[in-house]
């Protein structure tokens, strides 16, 4: 069964075309970076559903329960904006309520049983698990995101919307929840960073101000198209240019300004990466 934010994203489509989430933004008057939080699973405030309902006619019931026809039917008028907040107000209660239901479905585990083989000396098994429980103990396993996922907040990312895991060392991984991998798809910071490299990101501070103090000058960040790339980050003035290692014109710098009304392309900062080679 599909979810909310399966379900915005087809009205989305439906209404703007594949790719138009920044249309879609515009017309509800939020940035791009707060509606795709929508399309990963963050529930919009009252007043956007409101907005969306007026713009798409989308059945309120169906978006947020997937029942009933997906748009109100032709000539029926749309309730006004506070009747509208006070039903999605009570439909978003039942959905929460049916949430709590699923996670306590989900908490409810079951223990494994470990059958040793015969013919193995328990001493041995008990050291061969103690050693394995240790590199355990010893790595984190940090997800992989790709496409809108590698722009978000790695905690707002749905499982199933997840590439994989990369198992890292832990003493490398300062904040393991803000913390993910993307694979990076243009070769603008080759060699030292060919395309195709597994790059580590740490969310946790986002300001190019805290950043460039901490010496952190190589950057993950959003470029035009929504993207997520590896960039160097250098201040000119009341500008912030995030910077290629190949000056061409195939990779051009990402320019910023203090103040803009769109928000600053930084994701985060880079804190590993593995230098792999396309296939």
């Amino acid at each position: 069964m599909k979810d909310f934010a399966e379900r915005l994203g087809e009205i989305r489509e439906a209404a703007y075309g594949k790719h138009g989430r920044s249309a879609f933004a515009r017309a509800l008057g939020i940035p791009l970076t707060s509606y795709l939080n929508f399309e990963n699973g963050r529930v919009p405030p009252m007043d956007i559903v409101v907005k969306m309902m007026a713009l798409t006619r989308v059945n309120p019931r169906w978006l947020v329960h997937g029942e009933g026809p997906q748009y109100l039917p032709e000539g029926v008028e749309l309730p006004p904006a506070e009747d509208a907040a006070s039903l999605l107000t009570e439909l978003l209660d039942e959905n929460a309520g049916l949430k709590e239901q699923l996670l306590a479905v989900k908490r409810s585990t079951h223990p494994a049983v470990l059958v040793v083989p015969a013919d193995i000396d328990p001493k041995e098994w008990r050291t061969a698990q103690g050693r394995i429980q240790a590199a355990a103990d010893e790595h984190v396993a940090v997800p992989v995101l790709s496409g809108p996922n590698a722009v978000v907040p790695p905690e707002n990312v749905f499982e199933a919307d997840r590439d994989g895991w990369l198992l890292c060392p832990r003493s490398a991984i300062k904040h393991p929840k803000a913390t993910f991998a993307f694979c990076a798809q243009d070769g603008a910071m080759a060699p030292a960073i060919p395309e195709g490299s597994l790059v580590g990101v740490d969310c946790s501070v986002r300001d190019p101000e805290r950043l460039l103090k901490a010496g952190s000058g190589l950057v993950a960040a959003r470029d035009t198209l929504g993207g997520c790339v590896v960039r160097q980050l250098v201040k000119a003035e009341k500008h912030w240019v995030f910077l290629t290692a190949n000056q061409s014109g195939n990779h051009p710098p990402i320019v910023w300004a203090e103040g803009a009304d769109v928000p600053c392309p930084v994701i985060g900062r880079v804190v590993f990466v593995f230098a792999t080679t396309m296939h």
